[in-house]
């Protein structure tokens, strides 16, 4: 599934609803977070500090970088057997924070961008998995959403989301049995909104407020047939 990420909350909201954390010197409104970028974490390291890490998945045994921003999820048939996200899934799990997903529907040679956010306005914690790569002086955490497939949706797959307590049990939760059992929690479509947004989303450079907006339905002759 084609996606970005959305974080333009305030630090009250993300103080409000993740207790209190320390934030990194630079956060700002990002009003879109394509693949490749940094998102912001809360790590099982240390919950209680949100990290800027990027979104790409790279295991520690790559021998390069040159895939960077290419594992952006994991679906949840495959976390425990692939190699890339079998070990992270032992010892190295956090939550992404967004307050929207925006979801681009391609047919043929069109795109069509869509916000997805919680109708209760809440920030979404979304369930993933990170990794270190060292090599030489080099380097660099990297994450990657874990997803699994959904129906009766705009889309066809979508994020895990995590409740506050539940965040807590994934973070900490070492039988890996019942880590499992978590990803298998049911999908409630009710609890979102989606709407079209501007084409200027699929700029990943362009990072302005009026991608939070719907855009006017668009009417024409064929519009009441």
């Amino acid at each position: 599934m084609p996606i970005k990420l959305s974080l333009a909350a305030s630090k009250e909201q993300v103080t409000a609803e993740c207790g209190k954390v320390t934030f990194p010197k630079a956060f700002n409104h990002a009003y879109q977070i394509p693949p490749g970028e940094k998102v912001y974490c809360i790590l099982d390291v240390n919950p209680t500090r949100i990290y800027t890490i990027e979104w790409g998945l790279i295991p520690h045994f790559s021998k390069r970088l040159s895939n960077r921003g290419n594992l952006t999820e994991i679906d949840t048939n495959e976390i425990a057997s692939k190699p890339s996200s079998r070990i992270p899934f032992r010892s190295k799990r956090g939550i992404i924070l967004a307050d929207a997903i925006y979801y681009i529907h391609k047919k043929g040679l069109d795109y069509t961008p869509y916000r997805i956010q919680r109708k209760d306005k809440h920030l979404m914690k979304l369930a993933c998995l990170w990794d270190e790569y060292r090599k030489d002086d080099q380097y660099l955490a990297t994450t990657a959403l874990i997803t699994r497939k959904i129906s009766n949706f705009i889309c066809s797959s979508f994020p895990i989301e995590f409740t506050s307590d539940e965040q807590k049990q994934w973070m900490e939760e070492r039988n890996l049995d019942a880590a499992e059992v978590m990803l298998n929690k049911k999908f409630h479509p009710e609890a979102y909104d989606y709407f079209k947004v501007t084409n200027r989303l699929l700029d990943d450079a362009y990072n302005e407020k009026d991608l939070t907006a719907a855009i006017p339905t668009e009417i024409n002759l064929f519009s009441f047939l």
